[in-house]
């Protein structure tokens, strides 16, 4: 029997196609005309790498049908799409949003799991009241059988969204690389495969995420310093602003919150750059609160 017999063979590396989105009735349209092919494991740019290692809590986040269009004009579609259905790819504004929950939803369990695990009583309490309200049989469960079932029933989930991936070898030397060389790789076609993958790598590290501290955002992040609260750079000015117009209101100085001119941020400059342009050498004992 042959190595390929009967199996699927999967072309190098993995990818889908992305491009301008709009709203037709219930559904959610790429014109396949307009639509390029897209691979995120041949992204070099570290700000875009950095955003397709979020994309399962970018997924969780989505609320709206403006949050879909983005997202699908910069990833694209949830499921991969055959040129031969059209010249229109198209998909169900439900199922973005069931897609959304279901993230949102093993994103929280496996938070709260984990917090559990470290002792905060307020996360047992949460993870208890919520596994009942779905599970109402499980009211006795003890809190060691509780994170049991919370644990593998993110598993299942996961594993069965990840039979849509298959596992690949893949010569370096199609990534410019070095020849004979090669990449051990899952081969995921389109943003959902993509974001169950990342989602299943994050589960398996033992890197904390954690919900932002912005009161208005709340979207959860992979804290890579201990001293770090939220989800971005955008996210901590927003709070930095906050912070300075409350003591402007109390009639205090305002604080110059790390900036080496003295001048708050503006709002404008959030907006703009989607960061904060404060100083790069900020004292060392300024909370590390941002990427």
């Amino acid at each position: 029997m042959g190595l390929t017999e009967d199996r699927p063979v999967w072309a190098w590396g993995s990818g889908w196609h992305r491009g301008p989105a709009r709203l037709v009735g219930e559904w959610i349209e790429v014109d396949a005309r307009k639509a390029w092919r897209y691979d995120p494991y041949k992204v070099t740019d570290e700000e875009e790498q950095r955003q397709l290692k979020d994309l399962p809590f970018t997924l969780a986040r989505i609320t709206s049908v403006d949050a879909i269009l983005d997202f699908v004009g910069q990833y694209g579609l949830l499921h991969p799409h055959r040129a031969d259905e059209g010249e229109v790819y198209r998909e169900k504004v439900g199922d973005w949003f069931a897609a959304a929950r279901e993230f949102a939803f093993l994103i929280a369990v496996s938070y709260l799991c984990r917090a559990v695990t470290n002792g905060d009583n307020q996360a047992r309490a949460f993870l208890r009241k919520g596994w009942i309200d779905f599970f109402p049989h499980a009211s006795g469960i003890s809190d060691e059988d509780l994170r049991l079932h919370a644990d593998m029933f993110v598993a299942e989930r996961i594993n069965v969204a990840l039979q849509l991936t298959a596992p690949m070898l893949v010569p370096e030397i199609t990534f410019n690389g070095t020849p004979s060389l090669f990449r051990v790789m899952h081969a995921t076609q389109s943003p959902f495969q993509f974001a169950i993958w990342q989602l299943a790598m994050l589960l398996s590290r033992t890197t904390p995420f954690l919900p932002c501290a912005n009161p208005d955002c709340g979207k959860y992040f992979e804290q890579e310093d201990p001293r770090q609260r939220y989800c971005s750079p955008a996210c901590s000015a927003r709070m930095r602003q906050r912070r300075v117009r409350g003591k402007r209101s109390t009639s205090e100085p305002a604080a110059t919150d790390g900036n080496l001119d003295g001048k708050p941020v503006s709002d404008e400059e959030i907006n703009e750059t989607g960061s904060c342009a404060i100083a790069s050498n900020n004292a060392a004992s300024e909370t590390i609160d941002d990427r």
